[in-house]
């Protein structure tokens, strides 16, 4: 009888212990995959076609007859631990660091990868930190050896090299949109205009945000995303706003737009707590407004769960989805793959389900 007792007793446990929390991370673990791009990959960029990351080497991406078959795999590097990398109109950038210095190169060879070209930087600000696209235009953030000032240099295709702007800021991004360059800094979001003479301008809703940390634009819409959980919004039609969407968590600077049969997301890096980093989809409807802000749950991701205990612990520094609307999966999730820089722990991809990129 007892025996009895102790066996309905633990049948209760087990079912309100199905209702906990714990209990269904534990339930949704995914075994981590091995990474085939170990570390902390640079920001992801794409050529139209294929994509590029850094981390310490050079990697490519294609697309396949499958999803499951697209694979990264190595190219040729120039010289030096390469960190950073950025593509505009048939030319490939890749920023290498030493422990006192850093170059930028280039080549146009986009089969074999060789034949680097070096950039001459002749500024007075030595150090390059980072290297940015936005449509035709290649800027470098750089500063002066042992000091905090820092500038703006953008790649002269004339001279072939890199020329201050006099922007003496801090940046974290630039996109073009509508045939104006905007730059993601950090205390404000600015317009630019870099020939003949250079003119920035801040958004003045932008000011006294916090830190700008990324921006991305597509052909009809701008989003740029600030440390303290702010959303600066604006598409073809001008409908131009700043709003707050977290006031929780911290925008770590991946952003990318997600879109698939009609539906557009604006995919935002967040960090806070252990289990609360990975990234949040903020809808963006039709007429132009920032609809809902949420954890994934049903729009990039197949299972909610599955989520959260796989990207959803690790802070992520890059995230972007391939183009041409590619799936997840060959079948079975109609999903668009995503690839993701995660801050320490290499390269992750959303293949149906979240986790470090194999080999």
């Amino acid at each position: 009888m007892k025996q009895n007792i102790y066996l309905f007793l633990l049948c209760i446990i087990f079912v309100f212990s199905c209702n906990d929390p714990v209990f269904y991370m534990i339930q949704a673990e995914i075994k981590p995959a091995e990474p085939a791009i170990p570390g902390s990959p640079s920001k992801i960029v794409s050529d139209g076609t294929n994509l590029y990351v850094a981390n310490g080497n050079l990697w490519k991406w294609e697309p396949a007859a499958t999803p499951e078959a697209s694979k990264w795999h190595h190219i040729q590097k120039p010289g030096g631990n390469v960190r950073d990398v950025a593509y505009i109109g048939g030319h490939l950038f890749a920023l290498s660091v030493g422990n006192d210095s850093a170059s930028l190169s280039y080549t146009t060879d986009l089969v074999n990868y060789s034949n680097w070209t070096n950039v001459p930087n002749n500024s007075g600000f030595e150090f390059i930190q980072s290297v940015y696209a936005a449509s035709d235009i290649c800027a470098v953030l750089a500063r002066k050896s042992k000091s905090d000032e820092y500038d703006i240099l953008v790649y002269d295709n004339n001279s072939r090299t890199l020329t201050e702007t006099g922007f003496n800021k801090k940046i974290s991004g630039i996109a073009k949109f509508n045939g104006k360059y905007y730059i993601a800094a950090a205390d404000g979001v600015y317009i630019a205009d870099f020939t003949p003479a250079v003119t920035i301008d801040v958004i003045p809703d932008t000011k006294e945000k916090s830190v700008w940390m990324g921006i991305t634009a597509d052909n009809d819409r701008i989003v740029a995303v600030s440390l303290n959980g702010y959303v600066y919004y604006n598409d073809t039609s001008s409908r131009e706003k700043v709003e707050r969407k977290d006031d929780s968590n911290s925008f770590t600077g991946a952003v990318c737009f997600w879109e698939n049969e009609g539906s557009v997301y604006a995919l935002i890096g967040i960090h806070g707590s252990s289990y609360t980093n990975g990234y949040r989809e903020l809808e963006i409807t039709t007429d132009g407004a920032l609809g809902k802000y949420v954890k994934p749950e049903s729009i990039s991701v197949a299972e909610s769960e599955k989520y959260s205990s796989t990207i959803g612990t690790h802070a992520i520094s890059s995230i972007l989805q391939p183009p041409g609307n590619i799936k997840a999966k060959g079948e079975g999730d109609n999903r668009p793959l995503l690839f993701a820089s995660s801050q320490q722990n290499g390269l992750w991809s959303y293949r149906g389900v979240w986790n470090a990129e194999e080999k």
